[in-house]
């Protein structure tokens, strides 16, 4: 037997998971980091029932932790009488169960999904599931020896209140991600009843588990989707309410299609509907054989063997599969393979009382070529479990993409070519001049499967099949579209540059990235990307446009505008337009700001409060302009004194070209560590250690929202006039929006009327309250503003309170709201702390401006 040895992916050198050995077989889906990856369907069922653990499916959303057998320990607290931990020594001495279980992704075919609209996952092709022997210890009797009451708590005391119920069991992993540990949990009758089999997995097929499978110990919940089952495992808790982990509260919803983006889901509170939350995978089946490009050739003597998996949920076994070749009109029954999940069972002495499946069922159908063609070249299949569920003819869609399981359709197509051995092993052919299969040129039916997933944008396919799937994406992809709009815009010269000066910027704070021939500079986002800093240092300074589109959703595209830099040059000439860039400086010599990064020196610096201070920098030249137009930001870069560590951050000058060249002012919050935020603001408490006469170095401009005067605007590929702007602001969010309002004030002939709504805690918070109110009384009526506080003194005279629809309607409408057309004439733009912008501002400005707001005329920073 030949043995393949496995060495370190050279995908992955470069990145926290450059230890770990991966099989190259799987196909990576998120692109080096985190890795994400499934088998294709052929090689997934080729091996039979049991998965190897190489080619097993992997969901991870960051960095495997790097977890030692010896070291490890899972502690178990809450509403326990006994709270314990447990080293895996401990665990693996306990009582243990071996059993099969397929997993499987409520992502499972969402590619399908992606191509009717984006979503907000990524794409996984129809390979996310695998089927596995675990063996591990029962949850259930885990959570008795630390003395759980279930199911009837203690009786309640008679001077006291009545104890807490357990509901549920928390889960938290060791993975260390932006917004905390992986975790999510289960219902306490889930995890404490023998039925349902939740184990604490320490082997997996015999051995003990691998790095990207949770090792050494992970949560496996049969029926389940795979995002119940917390790899890395180190903390459970019992609860009498679900955990508020973030990747529980914003994962693994299946929500109604009018939910249809993140706004709306947050508008709608669908973030906080348990009745939408994803536990057990539905009935699901899928046609692996044909296979996508394969060639079967046309003769009508022959027969083929359709072949494919299923599986169900909540223990309910497959029952049978049926297979269509005329688009449902009838079907044939498919042959189940034999029940290898029982056969397990009785291995171990399980087969007398199990009452439930946790596995696939594989099946084969053998079929004439004749009937297929003349029946239209097209195969569907659908399966059936033991409680009568079955797939639907089409698909729902869906804002998170989850739970797709319409019928799985293969189409064929007539076709000349030359068939490859492989696909004459599917083949029975009755020839009695000859048992050889023929290897000449003929006419075959050559396959499509719906929508195929794959790594290289430039393989055009197996066999040179160009289409990856018969399902189209929409017909116009947002990032590709052109508003119609003022096209005579005066815009500034963009910043140019090619892939090789792109290519040299790599570094932590340093990253860049072509997207869609746009060059963005993601150094101030790789702390607050979702999957750590490796997922864009490991695309830093290459063209990542394939693994952008195919992970992000369109919320995801808005927000990563506020990291444009310029485009991409790949004229080889300067006659594209623009200002081309090479690294080492600049054709404009008129500004001082450069794409590259220079230093500047603090001359001044002033406390305006106990935490605020204004800045002020000295550019190279006396009489040059800082350079940056009304709508974009800058970064700066400084290294903390204490540890060395460099750090960027986004920030908008207060300072104006024409009354202040030579320097640049920016007013900044210090923020302190406290109890919540225990570091503080990294770079700003850098900044406020700078003594006069040090340096700092700044970036730009950057940003893809621009204010051109007298309305207009652009955005990306976007562009329009309007007559109104609402802007929204809170804390230091003011900056950019002050530099708007006062090119709007200070220009006589820009008859743009503006509506701020400015929200902080205390009086005391306010920024640039005077210049404001100044700004306010200089327009002629063109700006109201709004100051508003969460948490006002007695004497406070202005508005109260956290914006909300009331107080939009009152103070950021126009005159004559009623009856403008505000797709044309409004454009919202905001800038604040992320919950402020996503649980006040979008939900209520869409409530009186409407959703025409929503997606192309709102900017947030």
């Amino acid at each position: 037997m030949l043995t393949t040895t496995l060495n370190v992916d050279k995908r992955d050198q470069g990145t926290p998971d450059e230890w770990i050995i991966r099989d190259p077989a799987l196909i990576r889906l998120t692109g080096r980091h985190p890795f994400n990856a499934e088998p294709s369907t052929q090689e997934l069922i080729k091996h039979g029932f049991f998965t190897p653990t190489t080619i097993h499916y992997v969901r991870n959303h960051g960095a495997v932790p790097h977890l030692q057998w010896e070291t490890h320990k899972v502690e178990i607290s809450g509403l326990v009488e006994q709270p314990m931990t447990l080293t895996m020594d401990e665990i693996a001495a306990l009582p243990s169960i071996k059993l099969p279980v397929t997993l499987a992704c409520s992502g499972n075919r969402r590619k399908e999904q992606n191509m009717i609209s984006k979503s907000m996952g990524f794409h996984w092709g129809p390979g996310a599931v695998s089927t596995s022997m675990w063996r591990g210890v029962r949850l259930g009797e885990v959570l008795r020896k630390c003395g759980i009451k279930w199911p009837s708590p203690s009786p309640p005391s008679a001077d006291g209140p009545p104890p807490s119920i357990p509901r549920f069991v928390c889960f938290e992993g060791a993975d260390q991600l932006p917004f905390g540990n992986y975790g999510t949990c289960i219902p306490i009758q889930r995890a404490m009843d023998e039925y349902f089999d939740v184990i604490l997995a320490y082997e997996m097929n015999g051995e003990r588990l691998t790095p990207d499978h949770g090792y050494p110990v992970r949560l496996i919940v049969p029926g389940c989707i795979g995002g119940r089952a917390v790899k890395w495992l180190d903390h459970i808790f019992v609860s009498d309410k679900e955990p508020d982990n973030y990747y529980h509260v914003h994962d693994n919803f299946m929500y109604p299609p009018n939910v249809n983006n993140s706004i709306t889901a947050s508008v709608l509170n669908a973030w906080q509907k348990a009745e939408d939350r994803i536990y057990d995978v539905n009935v699901q089946s899928v046609i692996t054989h044909p296979g996508h490009g394969e060639l079967v050739p046309l003769d009508n003597d022959a027969t083929y063997t359709v072949r494919g998996y299923a599986y169900s949920g909540a223990g309910h076994k497959i029952k049978r599969v049926q297979v269509s070749l005329n688009g449902g009109k009838t079907w044939r029954l498919a042959q189940l393979d034999d029940d290898q999940e029982e056969e397990e069972h009785k291995k171990v002495g399980m087969g007398q009382d199990k009452d439930r499946s946790w596995c696939w069922r594989l099946w084969t159908l053998e079929i004439q070529i004749s009937d297929l063609v003349e029946s239209g070249c097209e195969l569907a299949c659908r399966g059936w479990d033991t409680n009568n569920n079955t797939q639907p003819q089409t698909t729902e869609w869906n804002l998170m993409g989850m739970m797709h399981n319409a019928w799985y359709i293969v189409k064929g197509h007539i076709d000349l070519a030359t068939p490859s051995s492989q696909h004459h092993e599917q083949l029975s052919v009755k020839d009695d001049q000859s048992q050889q299969p023929h290897h000449h040129a003929m006419v075959s039916l050559r396959f499509e499967h719906p929508a195929v997933v794959d790594e290289d944008p430039s393989d055009t396919g197996v066999g040179g099949f160009q289409n990856k799937g018969w399902l189209k994406p929409p017909p116009r992809d947002m990032l590709d579209m052109t508003t119609l709009g003022d096209k005579t815009l005066e815009e500034p010269d963009p910043y140019r540059f090619t892939r090789a000066t792109v290519a040299k910027h790599t570094g932590h704070g340093d990253a860049w990235v072509i997207v869609h021939n746009k060059v963005y500079d993601c150094s101030a986002f790789l702390d607050d990307h979702p999957g750590g800093p490796a997922s864009i240092l490991s695309a830093a300074g290459t063209d990542a446009t394939k693994v952008f589109k195919q992970i992000h959703s369109i919320d995801s595209h808005e927000i990563f505008g506020n990291y444009l830099l310029g485009e991409v040059d790949d004229s080889g000439n300067n006659g594209s337009g623009g200002i081309r860039f090479e690294s080492g400086g600049s054709s404009d010599n008129k500004h001082f700001l450069s794409p590259e990064w220079q230093s500047i020196r603090l001359v001044k610096k002033d406390s305006i409060s106990e935490d605020s201070r204004i800045f002020r920098f000295e550019l190279s030249s006396p009489k040059i302009k800082f350079g940056l137009p009304p709508g974009k930001h800058v970064f700066l870069r400084a290294k903390s004194k204490t540890h060395g560590r460099m750090y960027v951050r986004a920030y908008t000058p207060i300072s104006d070209d024409d009354t202040l060249p030579g320097f640049a002012e920016f007013l900044i919050k210090i923020y302190k560590p406290v109890k919540v935020h225990p570091e503080g603001g990294h770079l700003s408490q850098v900044l406020d250690s700078l003594n006069i006469g040090e340096t700092v170095e700044v970036r730009g401009p950057l940003g893809s929202f621009l204010y051109l005067g007298h309305g207009r605007w652009t955005s990306g590929t976007h562009s329009g006039r309007a007559s109104q702007i609402v802007t929204m602001a809170g804390g230091t969010g003011i900056t950019p929006i002050y530099q708007l309002i006062r090119a709007i004030v200070m220009n006589p002939t820009d008859r743009t009327e503006v509506r701020l709504i400015y929200a902080n805690k205390t009086e005391e918070d306010i920024l640039l309250h005077e210049e404001l109110l100044e700004l306010e009384k200089k327009s002629n009526n063109r700006v109201k503003i709004c100051f508003t506080l969460s948490h006002p003194s007695e004497d406070w005279k202005g508005c109260k309170g956290i914006i909300d629809e009331k107080m939009i309607r009152e103070y950021a409408t126009f005159e004559g709201h009623e009856t403008l057309n505000h797709a044309i004439d409004t454009i919202s733009v905001m800038c604040g702390p992320p919950p402020m912008i996503e649980k006040a501002c979008l939900p209520n400005i869409i409530k009186v401006y409407g959703k025409e707001m929503m997606r192309m005329r709102t900017f947030h920073f």
